[in-house]
C-alpha cells in the first residue's frame, strides 16, 4: 500500500509539474493546460489520502526546481500545488473523523463547501500578496515604485507588440503597461479562486466515478453558499482599494477574489433556480457560452450571487436530485 501511494504521488506530482511547465509556451492552450496543474494533486489526495496529495505537491515542486529556475518552483508550490492539496484535504475532513467508526454515514458531518470556498478566497488573496511581495523584494522599492519599475521593463516589449500609432490619442504605452501591472494582483486573486474550485469539483467527480471518493457527493449547487463574512469582505476590499500604495493594491485583490466567489455562487443559484425547466440544459449551456464569449458580462452573474447571498433566492426550492445525477 505504501509503495502504491508513493507511485501515485510521484505520477501525480510529475503530471502537475508538466502541466505547469507548459505555461512557458505562452499560448492560450498552454495556459489552459497550466490551469489544470492542481488537478493531479487533488486526485491523489481525494482518491488515496491527503498525505499522498501532499507528497505529490512536494514532488511536483522538486521536479520543477530541477528543470526550471527556483522562483518558478516556489511559485508552483505556493500558488498551485499546496493550495490544491489544502482544499482537497479540507474536503476529506469529517466529524467523526474518517478513521472513526460512525454509526451511520448520515451522522458524519463533512467540512462545509461554504468554508472550502472561503479558504479559496483567502488563498487567492495570498497569491496576489505573494506576487506583490516578490515584486517589491526584487526591485527593493515600495509598492508604487515596484509597479513603475515593472511597467518600465514591460513598456518596450508592449510597444513592439502594439506598434506605433495604434493606441488611442493621449494614451501612452507606459500608461498601458502600468495598468497591466496593477491589474495583475486582482486578476491573479480572482483566477486562483475560480481555478482551484473548478479543479476541486472536477477532481471530486473523477474520484467519485472511480469509486474511490470516501465521502458522499454533496449537492454542490445547493450548498455553495459563501460564509456571511464575505458580504463584509467585498466592501472592505473596495474601500481599501481607494487607498494608495500597497493597501490599495491588496484591496483590489481582496475585492476581486470575493467577487469571483460570488460569481460562482451566482452560477450555483442559476443551477438550482432552473431545476424543473423543460429547457434547463439549453439555458445553462447558453449561460456558460455567453460567459465564455462575452466574459465582461460575468459581473452581472457576480451581482446575482450577491443578491442570492442577501435575499436567499434559492430558499424553498425543491430538493435536489439524487447525488448520482446532481449538477
Amino acid at each position: 500500500m505504501f509503495f502504491q501511494a508513493l507511485g501515485i504521488a510521484f505520477g501525480a506530482g510529475l503530471a502537475s509539474a508538466i502541466l505547469f511547465a507548459l505555461s512557458a509556451k505562452g499560448t492560450v492552450l498552454a495556459a489552459l493546460l497550466a490551469a489544470l496543474a492542481p488537478l493531479p494533486i487533488m486526485l491523489a489526495a481525494l482518491g488515496w489520502t491527503h498525505w499522498t496529495g501532499l507528497l505529490a505537491a512536494l514532488l511536483g515542486a522538486l521536479s520543477i526546481s530541477l528543470a526550471l529556475p527556483a522562483p518558478l518552483a516556489i511559485a508552483f508550490a505556493i500558488g498551485l500545488a499546496l493550495p490544491g492539496w489544502r482544499l482537497a484535504q479540507l474536503a476529506l475532513v469529517a466529524d467523526p473523523p474518517l478513521e472513526a467508526e460512525a454509526p451511520a454515514e448520515g451522522e458524519r458531518r463533512w467540512y462545509p463547501i461554504s468554508l472550502i470556498a472561503g479558504w479559496a478566497v483567502g488563498i487567492g488573496v495570498a497569491v496576489a500578496v505573494a506576487w506583490l511581495g516578490s515584486l517589491m523584494w526584487a526591485t527593493g522599492l515600495s509598492a508604487d515604485g515596484a509597479v513603475a519599475a515593472a511597467a518600465a521593463k514591460l513598456a518596450p516589449a508592449l510597444e513592439k507588440l502594439v506598434g506605433p500609432g495604434r493606441l488611442p490619442q493621449g494614451v501612452s504605452v507606459e500608461t498601458v503597461a502600468e495598468a497591466m501591472i496593477r491589474f495583475t494582483p486582482p486578476a491573479a486573486a480572482a483566477s486562483s479562486v475560480a481555478m482551484l474550485l473548478v479543479n476541486l469539483w472536477a477532481a471530486g467527480r473523477a474520484t467519485l466515478l472511480s469509486g474511490r471518493l470516501p465521502r458522499p457527493w454533496p449537492d454542490v449547487a445547493d450548498e455553495f453558499v459563501l460564509p456571511k463574512a464575505m458580504l463584509g469582505l467585498l466592501p472592505f476590499g473596495l474601500v481599501l482599494a481607494f487607498l494608495s500604495g500597497l493597501p490599495g493594491l491588496i484591496g483590489w485583490a481582496i475585492a476581486s477574489a470575493a467577487f469571483m466567489a460570488f460569481t460562482l455562487q451566482g452560477l450555483a443559484a442559476a443551477h438550482v433556480l432552473t431545476r424543473g425547466w423543460p429547457q434547463r440544459r439549453s439555458a445553462l449551456f447558453a449561460l456558460y457560452a455567453i460567459l465564455f464569449f462575452v466574459p465582461w458580462l460575468a459581473p452581472l452573474v457576480g451581482l446575482f450571487g450577491v443578491a442570492d447571498q442577501l435575499f436567499g433566492l434559492r430558499a424553498g426550492r425543491a430538493a435536489a436530485p439524487p447525488p448520482s445525477t446532481n449538477d
